[in-house]
């Protein structure tokens, strides 16, 4: 059920413009309330090397937020 509901959610979020790369990271973001690129690559199976370069575009649609500094924790908006 968990699956079906995850997918449903990719499929609406699309639907709103963001890309399934996109979708995936915007809810592992939002399920871990704030994370590391590789906390949301395990939890997502997004490439990791993806995830910094989705966080920028999700920032700029302004769906998360962006920590700048030392620390490369991402919260989500």
């Amino acid at each position: 059920m968990v699956l079906q509901t995850n997918l449903q959610l990719i499929r609406n979020l699309e639907k709103l413009g963001l890309t399934e790369n996109e979708a995936k990271t915007y809810i592992g973001l939002v399920s871990l309330r704030e994370a590391t690129a590789r906390e949301i690559h395990e939890l997502t199976n997004v490439p990791r090397a993806k995830i910094y370069e989705i966080l920028k575009v999700l920032a700029k649609k302004r769906l998360s937020g962006s920590e700048t500094g030392i620390s490369n924790v991402f919260p989500s908006s």
